[in-house]
């Protein structure tokens, strides 16, 4: 069964989430059944038998030891794992989560039920005896596991917005309940649990079958995801309510007298035990029945998000069926209808509920299954069953937790009005007020009262954008067509310099806007004029040598480099240094430092090597060098 079901829950291969529950599932259960065989182990070597029947005994006849109830502790870990009791509860919900739906009916409504049958029949049978764990000794270890299981499996059940996960808390929560039923080691416990057990297995199936419903339709499970989106399947939401009522114990569903009669066999031990399965099944049945209104129905506030905090949602699924756009078959639906009506027909038929009482009092008949199994007896001794019927006080526990549970749900509804979806931006602080020269103080390299920086030197950088350079101002701002650079031009302000600076004849700056936009304007036309000039400049000195001024490699030949570094300072970068952008890349992009024009931008080549050429020229004038004529390459 174990391996079955771990192939099962990674059905779906190509995602990674069905293979992590499948792992965690296989994991944890394979390490618990490890301690079962280890503890199979011991009772071998102390009696020489391996049935349930020869064990006890076997035991029977020895007195009790530390090494038998060493064992018993071995064996109960792998069954009481399997039904999820906690702490070895959480391999439940992850792979509820990613399993099928079909899978998930079967787990939930089968497998961990067999878990609990599993181990009350191990103790029943083999440890029971005066040899074996005395009762008084196992009866609080049980009823502390089925409280603690409980109450963990109804918080985090309500905790939940994906629907899967939801139902899976919501098992864990009820097995906690099927283990107290059993831990009072009585014909009317055990009856009681049985019904139960019966009931919800019927009730949790169907609600896994309606979630498969929805991830068929929407390729969802997530509350919160699927707000209102289910108007347009009234039965599946008819269906859905009666799974949480259900749930929550409304009588006469099965639930709700399997949970009547161990209301009153619990009560005989303790007065809180009741209690105890009044909140669990209406915290859980509540949180079926929210998700339900909200799901099925929009009411009320959406759900708030909280994206700083961890939350598994059931958004992204991948629906069951691959053409989800076909009409909902009838069996998709017929399924669960017959389970929830299996769930009712066993509170409203005695003779099922009575059936289910004689085989409590035969399973709690230890010496009559010995004898049976090991004598071959003909006939079995005649018990009398525990009662099996309704009474007052389980009906009006059960309509206290459906009470309950809806007041839950409608509490949860009209909570109050939650932030909307994502992090509200913070406030922003207004900005101060600019001063008149605050506008016009990105355009010059000096401020008033600070001194000027730089000189005249001209820096020409064909470093491409993401490339490393002495700082951002360096790096190109963005591409041209072609793979062209185009390029940033950085200014510095030289010592001394009439440009950049405030003059007795330079309009001024604090005059009000006229003034502002007449110093934009100077500035931004003394920027054509150098513009104009450097390519003037450019394209007379190319065709002086006898090229082409569109073809020239500005700034590759380093008998051209070696002037204009010399007489400029102008440091020109080596052509490899452009690792992109192509012949239009080498042949442009160059950022040219130039007195008195701050903040400006040219695109290409030409007219940075322009400028840098004509001083180039005149330093060569100077010295009478002259200029090799290389042919132009790209």
């Amino acid at each position: 069964m174990g391996a079955v079901a771990y192939a099962l829950t990674g059905f779906r291969i190509e995602d990674p989430r069905p293979l992590h529950g499948a792992l965690a599932f296989g994991i944890v259960n394979s390490l618990a059944a490890y301690c079962s065989l280890l503890g199979i182990g011991l009772l071998y070597a102390r009696t020489g038998e391996l049935g349930l029947a020869q064990l006890g005994r076997a035991l029977d006849g020895r007195p009790p030891d530390a090494l038998v109830r060493c064992a018993f502790v071995l064996v109960l870990a792998g069954p009481l794992v399997k039904a999820a009791a906690a702490p070895f509860h959480f391999w439940l919900p992850d792979a509820h989560a990613v399993a099928p739906s079909p899978v998930c009916m079967l787990l939930s409504g089968v497998m961990v039920e067999l878990g609990v049958y599993g181990a009350a029949r191990i103790h029943r049978t083999v440890f029971a005896g005066p040899g074996g764990v005395p009762a008084d000794a196992v009866r609080p270890v049980l009823l502390a596991l089925g409280v603690v299981t409980a109450l963990v499996g109804a918080v985090m059940c309500w905790q939940q917005r994906h629907l899967k996960r939801l139902l899976a808390f919501s098992t864990v929560g009820h097995i906690g309940l099927f283990l107290v039923s059993f831990a009072l080691l009585t014909p009317a416990g055990v009856a009681g649990a049985a019904v139960y057990l019966a009931g919800h297995a019927g009730c949790k199936a169907a609600l896994f079958g309606l979630c498969g419903v929805l991830l068929d339709r929407f390729g969802s499970v997530d509350e919160h995801g699927l707000f209102g989106r289910g108007r347009e399947l009234p039965f599946t939401a008819a269906l859905f309510a009666l799974g949480g009522l259900a749930l929550a114990g409304l009588p006469p569903f099965g639930t709700g007298l399997g949970k009547a009669l161990a209301e009153d066999a619990a009560g005989e031990w303790a007065w809180w035990l009741p209690a105890l399965y009044v909140l669990v099944s209406a915290v859980t049945g509540g949180a079926v029945l929210r998700a339900c209104a909200r799901v099925f129905g929009g009411r009320g506030r959406h759900p708030a998000e909280h994206p700083d905090e961890p939350e598994t949602t059931g958004e992204g699924e991948e629906p069951e069926v691959r053409d989800p756009t076909r009409p909902l078959p009838l069996p998709v639906l017929a399924v669960p209808a017959l389970l929830l009506a299996a769930c009712l027909a066993i509170g409203l038929c005695p003779p099922l509920a009575r059936q289910l009482a004689a085989a409590a009092a035969r399973f709690t008949d230890r010496a009559g299954y010995l004898d049976a199994v090991l004598h071959e007896a003909a006939a079995l001794p005649a018990l009398v069953p525990p009662p099996a019927g309704w009474t007052a006080p389980g009906l009006l526990l059960g309509l206290l937790s459906t009470a309950l549970a809806c007041a839950l749900a409608a509490a949860a509804l009209r909570g109050p009005l939650p932030a909307p979806p994502g992090p509200a931006p913070a406030p922003r602080a207004p900005p101060p007020p600019l001063r008149p020269a605050g506008r016009l103080r990105h355009l010059a390299p000096g401020r008033p009262g600070r001194p000027a920086r730089g000189d005249h030197r001209t820096g020409l950088n064909r470093r491409p954008r993401g490339t490393a350079g002495r700082g951002a101002e360096d790096r190109p701002r963005e591409r041209g067509a072609g793979g062209a650079a185009t390029y940033r031009m950085r200014t510095a302000r030289p010592a001394g310099s009439g440009f950049g600076t405030r003059r007795a004849d330079a309009p001024s700056v604090r005059g009000g806007e006229e003034r502002q936009q007449a110093g934009v304007d100077r500035v931004r036309a003394l920027q054509g004029e150098a513009v104009a000039r450097a390519r003037e400049d450019l394209g007379l000195r190319v065709r002086d040598q006898g090229g082409d001024p569109a073809q020239h490699p500005a700034g590759r030949s380093s008998a051209l480099r070696a002037p204009i570094r010399a007489r400029t300072g102008t440091v020109i970068p080596r052509s490899s240094s452009s690792p992109k952008g192509g012949a239009a890349g080498r042949a442009a992009g160059f950022q040219v430092r130039m007195p008195s024009i701050s903040g400006a931008s040219i695109s290409g080549g030409a007219a940075s090597a322009g400028l840098a050429s004509r001083r180039a020229r005149a330093g060569r004038r100077r010295r009478g060098a002259s200029m090799p004529n290389r042919p132009a390459t790209m």
